[in-house]
């Protein structure tokens, strides 16, 4: 009886705090709709302060990441990415924050940055990306905006992508 009065009240909290998250995350898309940055930032911090394991805080970051991409703030976008690859409670938005970086790092030239952000493993449990995610990953680690020091790996990697995007196909 102990048990399933604290599983009760474990969802309780649980509902209030996505309620919360949610109210929120209406604020942070409410401030990116008018522009207003210091209103994004002071609600970005409280989502990462009171909400950090919600997937609201992980959809956050996406969005903020997007609008201080826009706004010519690269480093905050940046910081916006990291934060929801190493900490989102949803491993899809993370893997997705991951993808969104590498690209950012790459197109700022950062190719070894960006290499060593898609070369970290998806889960510390897992071997390798899960399929949804391995096609994308493969794509952009072969990206033709890459040096030519990474030539070398396109062949191999392109017949990775289409093992990879045929075994995704439904039977």
């Amino acid at each position: 009886m102990g048990s399933y009065a604290g599983w009760n009240g474990y969802q309780y909290w649980q509902a209030q705090q996505s309620g919360k998250a949610s109210a929120l995350f209406d604020e942070l898309e409410k401030s990116v709709a008018s522009g207003d940055m210091v209103k994004l930032e002071r609600a970005w911090a409280d989502m990462k302060e009171r909400f950090p394991s919600t997937t609201f805080a992980a959809q956050s970051a996406l969005l903020v990441a997007k609008s201080f991409q826009m706004t010519d703030k690269p480093d905050a976008a940046k910081a916006a990415l990291q934060w929801a690859s190493e900490t989102a409670s949803d491993q899809g938005s993370a893997q997705l924050a991951r993808l969104r970086l590498a690209n950012l790092q790459a197109q700022q030239k950062a190719f070894d940055e960006a290499l060593k952000t898609l070369s970290k493993p998806f889960d510390p449990h897992l071997p390798d990306w899960p399929p949804t995610f391995k096609a994308i990953f493969l794509r952009r680690k072969t990206n033709r905006k890459m040096p030519s020091k990474l030539t070398p790996m396109h062949g191999a990697s392109w017949k990775k992508i289409l093992n990879t995007v045929v075994w995704l196909q439904p039977n």
